[in-house]
């Protein structure tokens, strides 16, 4: 057997198995059972299952975010990720459930951290503000992002977050054409700060 197809297989038998039950139930001899493969076969690819499940979630963010590195393709990318959770919902769950829920959040992280640099690169170049002033508007979007990610998922991941990421995004472009309109005379970093 291939080296990549195995690994792809350990992988595929993962998500099946987190599909049926939560991680803490799933076993290196279940997973190696599901391939056809001993145990051995899986220690010579990962460590444990939850180092399968973080490489897993690593190497999918960074699939995505080199396959998406403009605003258009976000989209397929968002569209890509919410086809993913419909198809396998229990499986999203019990991840987000588990005691690997960090290795959920650095996922979730990542891409929304992708997201805001694409999005405040495609928005702002070409702009005369300030490299602070893309910084706190890239944080910003990154940070609403993360929470309507964090708010979604805690919420059962039953609502359409496809149609909240665009509300975000158009709320985004928005306020980036108003903060780079030259009549305004904007600057983000020349208030006072809130206390």
């Amino acid at each position: 057997m291939p080296m990549d197809y195995t690994k792809d297989s350990i992988r595929s038998a993962l998500i099946s198995l987190l599909n049926e039950r939560p991680l803490h139930k799933i076993s290196v001899k279940s997973i190696a059972d599901q391939v056809g493969i001993s145990r051995n076969t899986f220690y010579y690819h990962f460590k444990s299952v939850p180092d399968l499940l973080e490489q897993t979630m690593n190497e999918a963010a960074e699939r995505m975010i080199r396959e998406h590195p403009t605003a258009n393709s976000m989209e397929e990318c968002i569209l890509g990720a919410y086809a993913f959770v419909r198809k396998n919902p229990h499986a999203v769950e019990h991840i987000y459930h588990s005691a690997d829920r960090g290795v959920y959040e650095d996922f979730v992280i990542k891409m929304c951290d992708h997201t805001a640099h694409v999005l405040a690169q495609e928005y702002m170049s070409g702009s005369d503000i300030t490299p602070e002033e893309q910084r706190l508007m890239t944080y910003f979007i990154k940070c609403e992002l993360l929470g309507m990610c964090i708010d979604w998922s805690k919420d059962g991941m039953n609502d359409d977050i496809v149609g909240r990421y665009h509300l975000t995004v158009d709320a985004f472009t928005q306020m980036s054409r108003e903060l780079l309109t030259p009549a305004k005379n904007f600057s983000i970093t020349n208030h006072a700060p809130v206390s």
